[in-house]
């Protein structure tokens, strides 16, 4: 499955890391890590979550699979680093993010829009469209997976005129991409290679709207939250 948007409302603080499990599958159900029979909602469904749990009986768990791998990191660092309250769809190609986002136009709470490990123009574009059109919400958005290298992140591919269309989306006041990708346990990967350490990169906007959540609630979705650990 391609990155999938989802919605953040309001939350409080906390800080956790996952750990391996022998359950879960994957974002389209037929690569699962571990042999299992779960089905996740259908593309474009969108689902009101609380908590990890809650997404995980919709969803599904940790996963090799990279689509389901992004959001469900995504979905997790945002309920373990502030948030609260979110609404979360898949989706099956890109095409989908447009519809998926239209159905989030009448949910009036949500003030934050994402969709984890996202990073090309028809993406970036989508999501900042949909916040400028709405005007009281804003895009967390992410870079391409590697600009540079991890243990070496290349800043001058963000601004440099002949690599920045392919690494940044464009201005605008309704959005805010995050650099680089952070490190973290992936149960799944734990698993699949119980002798290797299980860690890889994820995309950071779902954490980062999680530490957004408190901020927005005390002082508005346009105040960035400098200094939030």
């Amino acid at each position: 499955d391609s990155p999938t948007p989802t919605g953040g409302g309001r939350g409080r603080p906390g800080s956790a890391t996952p750990e391996a499990s022998p359950s879960g599958g994957s974002g389209d159900g037929n690569k699962p890590f571990v042999e299992d029979t779960f089905k996740p909602r259908q593309a474009c469904e969108v689902v009101f979550c609380t908590n990890f749990t809650e997404y995980k009986q919709a969803f599904g768990d940790f996963s090799t699979d990279e689509g389901q791998r992004n959001l469900t990191h995504g979905v997790y660092g945002f309920f373990q680093n502030g948030g609260t309250r979110c609404w979360v769809a898949r989706e099956k190609d890109k095409a989908q993010i447009t519809h998926v986002l239209g159905k989030f136009e009448g949910i009036d709470e949500i003030a934050l829009v994402l969709a984890p490990g996202a990073s090309d123009q028809v993406s970036w574009g989508a999501l900042l469209d949909h916040c400028e059109k709405l005007g009281e919400r804003f895009a967390i958005l992410d870079t391409p997976k590697e600009v540079g290298t991890h243990e070496t992140p290349d800043i001058g591919a963000l601004t440099d005129e002949t690599t920045r269309k392919t690494n940044v989306p464009r201005d605008s006041n309704h959005g805010a991409v995050y650099f680089p990708w952070i490190e973290a346990l992936d149960p799944a990967t734990k698993i699949k290679n119980p002798k290797e350490s299980g860690r890889l990169y994820v995309p950071p906007s779902a954490h980062v709207a999680g530490i957004y959540a408190p901020v927005d609630q005390e002082r508005g979705v346009h105040k960035a939250p400098p200094n939030e650990v």
